[in-house]
């Protein structure tokens, strides 16, 4: 990927980006996380990082910010079936939420995860 000598700012910032993004093709969390921890894990290993460091902030984006599509919660698909809003609505919308949901996470793994020196 390009990441070789990468700070781990940097590192966490690409992962957890890719994880949050790649969201629009899955139906739920459960087949979003079976896929990708086993694969954050390998990647920090590969990064020479503590597994935590980086499977920490991606596990949680994953249960926190599943805003892109409206089928990737329950209460998504509800909101959607009030017929209020159209499909195009939820990328739209969620994309930006979802862009900031990378930047708070990102933003904690630089100072706060730091400061409890988790990494």
């Amino acid at each position: 990927m390009g990441l070789v000598g990468a700070s781990s700012f940097v590192i966490i910032s690409v992962v957890l980006f890719i994880v949050q993004f790649s969201r629009i093709g899955f139906f739920g969390t459960t087949g979003l996380t079976a896929l990708f921890m086993p694969v954050v894990v390998a990647f920090a290993a590969a990064a020479e990082m503590p597994v935590m460091s980086l499977a920490l902030p991606a596990g949680m984006i994953i249960g926190a910010f599943p805003f892109l599509m409206f089928y990737n919660t329950i209460s998504n698909l509800l909101v959607y079936g009030t017929g209020y809003l159209k499909v195009g609505d939820f990328p739209r919308v969620g994309g930006v939420l979802c862009l900031i949901g990378v930047v708070l996470y990102v933003v904690c793994a630089a100072t706060y995860w730091r400061a409890l020196e988790l990494f």
